[in-house]
């Protein structure tokens, strides 16, 4: 059947699964008793209990003498506007790019690292955790550019310098909290971070972003300067990490 643009009503969303052996993820919902999938990334975010207007495809399928029928999201509209880029294709079991392939490695490295770290299974100066501290630090210093007045009231282009004595991650259950050195300590325990490396997709990011900042995905798209999802070339993690810095600042993050 074609292409029907209708506004479905969502009474339940589960969580994205995977599927195949390349990576493919799913989302399965429920429309008025009946079941629905979409296999884009893109609109994850916005399969969400309530309306939806989106492009919807329903196809028969033949699977051992047995007629199957699926019911599909292609695309979402928000204010008109589709969220998902054309050029942004359903999962049809191509590899991921080296590119992405090693985004992949080095997160899951840095993950594996980090739960030897806070297991004791590494020391604070073995060369896994110095590898690791290096890492994060690389990522949390945001690399922004700012204006600065000079004495005479004119202005001048500045980029953020990072300050010469960095806070340096430290374990402890789960979560990563920044050590301050001792002459720029404030009084009482470093605030614990958000972990972000515990971020795996998209759709986890739009989440943690609504609990911590109360931003919508359109507002996540915006802080990371890109207008759809396929634009966006950092990891997850990373997107994290500069929305945290922009938003509450490298000391307040929760």
């Amino acid at each position: 059947m074609p292409t029907i643009r209708q506004k479905l009503t969502i009474q339940s969303v589960q969580e994205p699964k995977s599927f195949g052996t390349k990576g493919g993820q799913k989302v399965e919902f429920v429309c008025d008793t009946k079941k629905w999938v979409t296999f884009r990334k893109a609109l994850f975010p916005y399969i969400l209990v309530g309306e939806i207007d989106a492009d919807t495809e329903i196809k028969e399928r033949e699977v051992d003498g047995n007629t199957y029928v699926d019911r599909i999201v292609s695309q979402v509209y928000i204010d008109g506007k589709g969220v998902a880029s054309q050029a942004q294709q359903t999962y049809r079991g191509d590899g991921d790019s080296p590119e992405k392939r090693a985004s992949i490695e080095a997160q899951q490295a840095a993950e594996y690292t980090k739960d030897l770290w806070i297991a004791g299974k590494f020391l604070d100066d073995s060369p896994e955790v110095k590898a690791l501290r290096t890492w994060v630090l690389a990522r949390l210093t945001p690399q922004v550019s700012t204006k600065a007045e000079t004495s005479k009231g004119t202005e001048t282009s500045a980029v953020a310098k990072p300050p010469t004595k960095a806070a340096v991650p430290v374990a402890g259950a789960g979560e990563i909290t920044l050590a301050v050195p001792k002459e720029g300590m404030p009084e009482g325990k470093p605030k614990a971070r958000r972990d972000p490396m515990i971020l795996k997709n998209y759709t986890q990011l739009c989440k943690v972003c609504n609990e911590d900042f109360g931003l919508q995905p359109k507002d996540v798209l915006k802080e990371l300067g890109v207008s759809a999802q396929s634009e966006i070339t950092r990891t997850i993690p990373e997107c994290y990490m500069q929305i945290a810095a922009v938003m509450e600042g490298p000391k307040e993050l929760a």
